[in-house]
């Protein structure tokens, strides 16, 4: 081969003994390749500093050299460093980012995957609703591939990543515990999606493990003005509890909020702990104790099993969140009695 002559697909696939079809498969991740083969093939392309032409792909393959992201909400924080990761594993491919915001619409998310399946994605990331379609999701699936993140669609037997919500419910019941808070309670998120019913389980089953019960409960939906009003709902009962545990960071700050305003001190009368550490709960006084997400390796896995797809049962990846301990959580004043009068 000259030395000026750009190595193409055919010679990878020389090269690496396999036929085009292949080769082109295991380097766009399009379809399914045993990741034996597809190690030896990217090998193999990058010995030789073989480069994707992305515009012929496109146009050959018919694909767009995107992958498309569903999301139900673009302004939740956890979603948006979620995307911004994702967007840095698929550029080390040579493949661009389609972002869907479904708004918690299930007519709209069903748009979108319509929309996504027509500019034929090379891969499909989906972090359901509460009635995320299983039928339209398992149908795409067959075409395009397509993980699962973060929540469960009932019923899907594909890949799936998240972090792991039991664990991490579970260590914030065991901080508090240990802080000596018996009287705890939970502002939970929706009952309607998966990993909000994960956590508030959690939590209640790890408190029974340590012979104890919810002082008190309360469910909101993942938003700012539900937060507020269900964060004021569940203080009315203030002084059941010592310190509660949010369903996410966004409750446990409307929590400290209502708190402070209803001269409640947090964590002097009340500890209050969340759950994914976003950027502002660092930021919130008292900064939150949370419980971190691991959201770049999410991000990665999520990516790796994208472009990676092999056939077979789907992948269920688990990843261990990180408690946090700041300023939001102490031990209480006298816990034989209530944190507020």
């Amino acid at each position: 081969m000259a030395e000026n002559k750009r190595p193409t697909i055919v010679d990878v696939a020389k090269a690496a003994g396999v036929s085009i079809s292949t080769t082109s498969n295991a380097l766009s991740g399009v379809r399914r390749v045993r990741p034996e083969t597809r190690r030896r093939v990217l090998k193999v392309a990058d010995q030789l500093g073989y480069e994707p032409n992305l515009i012929a792909r496109s146009l050959v393959g018919k694909r767009s050299s995107l992958v498309g992201i569903l999301m139900p909400d673009i302004t939740d924080n956890f979603l948006t460093t979620f995307v911004r990761d994702v967007e840095r594993a698929v550029a080390t491919q040579g493949l661009g980012l389609m972002i869907g915001d479904s708004g918690n619409d299930s007519q709209r998310e069903e748009r979108y995957l319509r929309a996504f399946h027509d500019r034929r994605m090379e891969g499909l990331l989906i972090i359901p609703t509460a009635a995320t379609d299983l039928g339209q999701v398992t149908a795409i699936a067959k075409e395009i591939p397509t993980v699962v993140v973060d929540r469960e669609i009932s019923g899907w037997t594909g890949d799936f990543v998240s972090c792991d919500h039991r664990a991490g419910a579970e260590m914030l019941v065991d901080h508090l515990v240990s802080l000596g808070h018996t009287r705890i309670a939970q502002l939970a998120g929706d009952k309607a999606l998966s990993s909000a019913r994960a956590r508030h389980a959690a939590t209640r089953a790890r408190l029974s493990d340590h012979g104890l019960l919810s002082a008190a409960e309360s469910f909101s939906q993942f938003t700012i003005e539900d937060a507020k009003e269900q964060a004021a709902e569940i203080l009315r009962r203030a002084a059941d509890f010592t310190a509660v545990i949010a369903g996410d960071d966004l409750l446990a700050l409307a929590v400290v909020g209502v708190a402070h305003r209803a001269g409640i001190s947090v964590p002097g009368d009340l500890s209050v702990a969340g759950f994914d550490d976003i950027p502002f709960a660092e930021l919130a006084w008292p900064a939150l104790t949370t419980i971190r997400q691991p959201v770049e390796r999410i991000a990665a896995e999520a990516t790796r099993l994208l472009l990676e797809s092999a056939g077979g049962p789907g992948r269920h990846v688990l990843l261990q969140p990180e408690l946090i301990v700041r300023d939001s959580t102490v031990a209480p004043r006298d816990p034989a009695n209530p944190a507020h009068t």
